[in-house]
């Protein structure tokens, strides 16, 4: 009697054991994606401050008095007081089109008709 008391009682332990074992390892798995998804936050954390850091030196830069002559004498093409201004002209380049030649004409034909003609010839009225 004693031998089948104690079979049931480990059958009547069973189930609470298996749930057990079960909770505990749902709870396992959800604190290791926890701590994968600490870690790549954290990643994520150490690119943007980095990108940030490089946006402030960025801005520094662009706020500086050297970058600013730069873009006024580059893009707007402006001088200090007392400088002067020189433009220099090329000579036009001699494979430029001459203003006096008309350039072709274009086709205003349908496509249809170009396609037509090219695959088998001009029509023949």
């Amino acid at each position: 009697m004693r031998w089948q008391s104690r079979h049931l009682v480990f059958l009547l332990a069973l189930p609470f054991l298996v749930y057990f074992a079960f909770v505990t390892g749902q709870k396992a798995l959800s604190t290791y994606h926890l701590y994968q998804e600490t870690e790549r936050l954290r990643q994520d954390i150490q690119q943007l401050e980095a990108k940030n850091k490089a946006l402030e030196a960025q801005k520094g830069y662009l706020q500086s008095d050297t970058y600013v002559e730069q873009v006024a004498r580059e893009e707007l093409n402006l001088i200090k007081k007392g400088e002067m201004a020189i433009i220099v002209l090329s000579p036009p380049s001699p494979a430029s089109p001459n203003p006096a030649q008309k350039p072709p004409e274009k086709d205003v034909r349908p496509n249809w008709q170009r396609w037509w003609d090219y695959l088998f010839g001009p029509r023949r009225e």
